[in-house]
């Protein structure tokens, strides 16, 4: 049971809608119309909260790749992309947390997409290296949710990777790109 609702979160909307319910089970005390009112509204709440909850994609199904130029480049920002897909996240929103290293300096550190038609997204951020090291890399945090929905899921899917910066990689690319095209 406890791994159905690992991840589950409420949107804030549902947070204010159960409180409006819970007060007006408070002011059914003063009025039986009221009562009526509380019981429909709690019940239609419930009932939207379920769907919303059904129509989340589960924990599983999800596979998440990460992209980072080869070698990485000391001294040189870098592009670092994450491309996660579930078919069954189609049209859902993503906000996505990389745990790259803080020395890395990754910036934004959370972005947020829509999965396109195919379950698909694509989301990348910054990062520069300012010394020579082993990066590791971590497992990438995911926040699934439907637009206006009631109900968001949070996914850690692992993918571990080491970066070992290079001096001078992005300098002679670059130099070798000038001297190409100077023919």
């Amino acid at each position: 049971m406890i791994n159905l609702i690992r991840g589950l979160a409420p949107q804030p909307r549902l947070i204010w809608a159960a409180a409006i319910g819970a007060g007006l089970v408070a002011l059914a005390v003063v009025s039986p119309v009221l009562g009526l009112v509380a019981v429909v509204f709690n019940a239609g709440l419930a009932v939207i909260a379920a769907r919303d909850l059904a129509l989340l994609p589960g924990r599983a199904g999800y596979t998440v790749r990460r992209t980072m130029p080869e070698p990485f480049s000391l001294g040189e920002p870098e592009d670092v992309s994450v491309v996660v897909q579930n078919r069954a996240a189609a049209g859902l929103m993503a906000r996505l947390a990389d745990h790259a290293p803080a020395s890395l300096r990754p910036v934004p550190r959370e972005v947020s997409g829509r999965f396109d038609a195919n379950g698909l997204v694509r989301l990348s951020y910054r990062t520069y290296s300012p010394k020579r090291g082993a990066y590791r890399f971590g497992a990438v945090d995911l926040q699934v949710w439907r637009e206006g929905g009631w109900w968001r899921r949070q996914v850690r899917l692992p993918d571990p990777q080491e970066v070992r910066p290079r001096a001078g990689i992005g300098l002679s690319w670059s130099r070798s790109r000038r001297s190409a095209g100077s023919r």
